[in-house]
């Protein structure tokens, strides 16, 4: 049987962790990750920590070793498994530029224009990934008499 693994930290990360644990504006399994390691740091065991937070033991210790290798940097969310956009960062200015126009655009429209333009094959939902990764949002247009 292995002997029990904690977090050790620092007045400053602690104080740091307590923050993020308490911002309602931040997503909630990057404060549950704060709040792991804040009671590891207490005498928790992972064990305990997975019953009380309801996680399997082994998401509790990955979290552990995300924050020994990346600080506070490993709080956060990776990225999803699947396929890597085609757009590239050529491709993201020229969407930039489209979108600062003053037109409405929509997501086929974008792709048929970086189609044109840089011979990318991409289709509708793509470019509504890659404009949500951007930073855009969007609404329907309502008709109101």
């Amino acid at each position: 049987m292995s002997a029990a693994r904690y977090v050790s930290l620092s007045e400053a990360e602690d104080n740091k962790l307590r923050e993020i644990e308490q911002n309602g504006n931040v997503r909630e399994k990057v404060r549950l990750r704060a709040k792991i390691l804040r009671l590891s740091h207490r005498g928790m065991s992972a064990g305990e920590l997975a019953s009380y937070t309801g996680r399997h033991k082994a998401s509790v210790l990955r979290d552990y070793d995300r924050w020994e290798r990346q600080g506070l940097a490993g709080l956060a969310d990776g990225s999803a498994p699947g396929v890597k956009s085609p757009l590239g960062e050529r491709e993201r200015l020229f969407l930039h530029e489209r979108l600062a126009e003053e037109r409405s655009w929509t997501a086929k429209q974008l792709a048929e224009a970086v189609q044109e333009r840089f011979k990318i094959e991409v289709n509708r939902e793509s470019m509504r990934v890659c404009l949500h990764e951007l930073g855009y949002s969007w609404q329907r247009h309502r008709y109101v008499p």
